[in-house]
Formats: C-alpha cells, sequence, structure tokens
C-alpha cells in the first residue's frame, strides 16, 4: 500500500491510501578523485511512478534528478558543496487517483 499526502494553508498534513504502485527507473552514481584532497561527485537517476491500477502517474514523483558535488578532505577535516536539480513534479489535485 503507498500513501499520498498533501498540506492544507494552516500547515496540517492529510495522507490518502492510493494503493500499488510501481516504481521503475535508472540510475547512476560516481565519484572522480581530482587529487590534492579533492573528489567530484556526479549522481543522475531518471524513472517514473504510477498507480498499478490506473496507469496514472504518482504525485510528487519526479521524471528526473541530478546531483553535483564538490568534496574537500584533509586529515581529520573535510568540507562539501552540493548541488541538486529535480524535475518537474506531478501534482496530484486528489479528485482522481
Amino acid at each position: 500500500m503507498s500513501f499520498s499526502s498533501t498540506r492544507n494553508l494552516r500547515g496540517f498534513t492529510t495522507w490518502n491510501a492510493i494503493g500499488k504502485s510501481v516504481s521503475q527507473g535508472v540510475e547512476a552514481e560516481v565519484n572522480f578523485v581530482l587529487g590534492c584532497g579533492f573528489n567530484l561527485y556526479v549522481n543522475a537517476s531518471m524513472g517514473g511512478a504510477k498507480y498499478e491500477a490506473t496507469g496514472l502517474s504518482i504525485q510528487n514523483a519526479s521524471k528526473d534528478t541530478e546531483s553535483l558535488g564538490l568534496y574537500y578532505q584533509q586529515d581529520a577535516c573535510s568540507v562539501g558543496l552540493l548541488a541538486k536539480r529535480v524535475d518537474k513534479l506531478f501534482n496530484d489535485n486528489r479528485a482522481i487517483h
């Protein structure tokens, strides 16, 4: 069983049972050692999620995401900067799942 949630203007969350769903996709991740304590991290995913019964898209399921990070480590000290992009999200009006 999967669940979907929405938040109203007052900040309260409503959870809805949405039935079985199928998520499919691919993800790739790599970490390049640049030298002098620097690493470059790259991640990308592509996929989708749909309801089993209707084939309709799941709310807030993005088509793709990407991440890019630069990390530095020296002895016991490390610092990193990470940027992430999430594709447009499908928003459900809760009238039909």
